[in-house]
């Protein structure tokens, strides 16, 4: 008997272990992702004028491929469908008004 409930609390720690893993190897993923949005948002908003046209197709096509990513990652459940994916999808929204902005501006 003490050696099954041994065994099932070993297990037990094994899983939440596991666990613990993915769901951190999910935040570094997303975190990633912040952290490219905001050198993107930096480079948009702190120019005095707008990016040459080559750096603003750049940055745009940067995030076209960051939000086709982090959805082919969430439909492989590699990224939860959770809050920190709906600030990921507000930033990327937030770039896009960026240079939209900009882009009305020039």
């Amino acid at each position: 008997m003490a050696f099954g409930l041994s065994a099932l609390l070993a297990v037990y720690g094994l899983v939440a272990t596991i666990q613990g893993w993915i769901s951190h190897h999910r935040k570094d993923r997303i975190d990633a992702y912040y952290l490219k949005l905001e050198e993107h948002l930096n480079s948009i908003r702190s120019d005095a004028v707008l990016p040459p046209p080559e750096e603003v197709n750049a940055i745009k096509e940067s995030i076209r491929q960051m939000r086709h990513e982090a959805f082919e990652q969430l439909a492989d459940e590699k990224l939860k469908p959770d809050a920190s994916f709906r600030i990921l999808q507000h930033l990327l929204e937030e770039c896009d008004d960026a240079l939209l902005s900009r882009d009305t501006n020039s």
